[in-house]
């Protein structure tokens, strides 16, 4: 007999922290992350500095992850 188990894995998607911060701000400052995000040229370190300023609370290194996609934020 199997059992499914897909209840446990097949989870809907989530934001991680740095996307539910995007979805936060106006829309300009989201459009401004989005292509920093995109930049190679724009090191991560900026981008998490900007952040900061504009009231984020995590580290850097959920910066990266999200900058990667290898978080669990959707991907267009």
């Amino acid at each position: 007999m199997e059992i499914d188990l897909s209840e446990f894995t097949n989870r809907p998607p989530t934001k991680c922290s740095v996307g539910k911060f995007a979805d936060a701000l106006a829309e300009g400052d989201q459009a401004k992350l989005d292509a920093a995000l995109q930049e190679q040229t724009i090191t991560t370190a900026s981008i998490h500095r900007w952040m900061e300023t504009r009231g984020a609370k995590f580290r850097y290194n959920l910066v990266a992850t999200h900058r990667r996609g290898e978080c669990p934020c959707p991907r267009i």
